[in-house]
């Protein structure tokens, strides 16, 4: 009820009240608007988007250093690396998604894709696993975390470059929460069962002075496949007695060795037609098809490890693989030395500040190889904490 000085508002003025408030709402819907949907001219759909990221993928994976070119000068997807894991994920999304203009599409829709590859890599690894424990290897089931995060890098990827050339203004991947990855069963290997793999690597097989050798560069360098597969003999350097290792991500790093070891790359490289710096080091046996020596594959990994699980109970019950042996040295480094030094030795970056200051250097890595061979290294009898130190 009004008091008798005041008037009641007239029609006029509670229209013209409405009126600032419905502009004053479609301005803010406009402004809300604007931070989410790109102009016209900018918007592009998820398949357009796509054929910008592959592009740049591909480029890089053509700048690697041991990419492997055709004779047209074309890359292969089969000789990818991240190219080639992100790839199946990319047809995924595509498949959804292809038509859809980029910025209309939710983090629960591409949730619903990442959970999708999880499922697809279930059903996939209970196939192998069926087909593994009929031959009496031992296996671990998959749930799925690792194609599922997987999934949710290559759609990262994709809504990242959207956002670069403005066809987003909003990144829904950055919604999604990463599975956590099921713990690895693997651990190091005994004493004997190394030397038990060693002997068998040396006595048998089409080639075993190349199955010894991958072994021993696998367990004193503590490399990866790739490490050995790269490996050049402009790597080896005597002087320093190490080998230039580049694996993951392309990275290279400098590895101390024994000088036997040394002595066995330059002479099985030289024996099988290596000369130039950029031959590689690992050539398998010239077979009567090819009359050459051909590099070293991952598939050559597969034959051996292959054969020693067939004549070996315990490595066949546990599934082994390369890198269970560079599992074995890095847990001796580590029991021995500390993270800091294992760290190194596994050519692993430091994940924060505090490992940024307690970096071990390449005279610690040398140490412990020489406590880890009973051997001297250049490297480390050069630094004065470890003169003397070995016999």
């Amino acid at each position: 009820m009004t008091s008798p000085t005041e008037q009641p508002a007239s029609k006029s003025d509670i229209d013209s009240l409405a009126k600032i408030v419905n502009d004053l709402r479609s301005s803010m819907d406009r402004n809300q608007l604007s931070l989410t949907v790109p102009e016209d001219s900018q918007q592009r759909t998820l398949s357009e988007v796509l054929v910008l990221v592959r592009s740049e993928a591909m480029q890089i994976e053509r700048s690697r250093r041991m990419a492997v070119l055709g004779k047209d000068g074309e890359l292969k997807e089969r000789n990818t690396s991240t190219y080639r894991a992100y790839n199946v994920h990319w047809k995924m999304l595509e498949a959804a998604f292809g038509t859809r203009l980029i910025h209309t599409i939710t983090s629960d829709e591409i949730t619903s894709v990442t959970n999708q590859a999880a499922i697809r890599a279930i059903e996939t690894s209970n196939i192998r696993r069926a087909k593994k424990e009929a031959r009496g290897v031992a296996t671990t089931p998959s749930n799925g975390s690792r194609a599922r995060n997987m999934c949710i890098d290559a759609a990262k990827a994709i809504w990242l470059k959207a956002e670069s050339i403005g066809a987003t203004k909003s990144n829904p991947t950055g919604k999604i929460k990463r599975s956590r990855n099921s713990k690895s069963k693997r651990h190091g290997l005994t004493a004997f069962q190394l030397e038990e793999l060693f002997n068998l690597a040396a006595t048998g097989g089409n080639d075993p002075l190349l199955d010894h050798t991958i072994l021993w560069t696998l367990s004193e360098a503590a490399c990866r496949r790739g490490g050995v597969i790269n490996l050049k003999l402009g790597d080896i350097n005597r002087e320093r007695q190490t080998i230039t290792l580049f694996e993951k991500n392309d990275s290279d790093s400098e590895q101390p060795i024994t000088l036997a070891l040394l002595e066995r790359l330059l002479a099985i490289a030289k024996q099988r037609g290596s000369t130039k710096p950029s031959d590689p080091v690992f050539l398998q046996l010239p077979t009567a098809r090819t009359n050459y020596s051909r590099r070293v594959t991952g598939k050559v990994f597969d034959t051996l490890f292959a054969r020693l699980k067939s004549e070996i109970t315990w490595s066949r019950e546990l599934d082994i693989s390369a890198h269970w042996v560079r599992h074995t040295t890095l847990t001796f480094v580590e029991r021995t030395f500390g993270a800091a030094v294992a760290q190194k030795y596994a050519r692993h970056k430091g994940g924060n500040v505090t490992a940024d200051y307690t970096d071990a250097d390449i005279a610690e890595v040398a140490h412990a190889l020489e406590v880890l061979t009973n051997t001297r290294h250049p490297l480390a009898q050069a630094d004065p904490r470890f003169i003397g130190t070995t016999k």
